[in-house]
């Protein structure tokens, strides 16, 4: 399996990549311009993300903004539906909003709220069939 990690805070990227390193290949991004172009890459490379862990709350290009570009680069390389990344959004807001437009206007798998420990990321990674 082969992660994409997203994130501003650097301690937060490096707990991530702690815990699912245990079960993938993990690469880093801090912020979403730079998460989209390595995207991009990893599909014209022929070996894309599996999964993408996001942040949603970045400068510049925030997470809803970035998965709608990743999005949108599955459609335009002719990823069929269905065979899409799956995405963890992360964030330290856990209000209806956040949650919704993660879900519905971005197609995220999965949500999780920070402070994230250990063993709430594994059991994303497991509802999610990651691991």
């Amino acid at each position: 399996m082969k992660v994409l990690i997203v994130d501003d805070d650097q301690a937060h990227r490096v707990l991530l990549d702690k815990v699912i390193s245990a079960y993938a290949t993990c690469e880093q991004a801090a912020d979403g311009k730079t998460a989209i172009a390595r995207f991009i890459h990893a599909l014209e490379s022929g070996y894309p993300y599996d999964l993408v862990c996001m942040d949603i709350g970045m400068p510049e290009l925030n997470g809803h903004d970035a998965l709608r570009g990743i999005r949108s680069a599955e459609k335009n390389y002719g990823v069929k539906p269905g065979a899409e990344c799956k995405v963890l959004m992360v964030t330290c807001h856990g209000d209806t909003k956040n949650v919704c437009k993660s879900f519905f206007e971005g197609q995220a798998t999965e949500y999780l709220v920070k402070p994230a420990l250990p063993e709430m990321i594994r059991e994303k990674l497991r509802n999610m069939k990651c691991i």
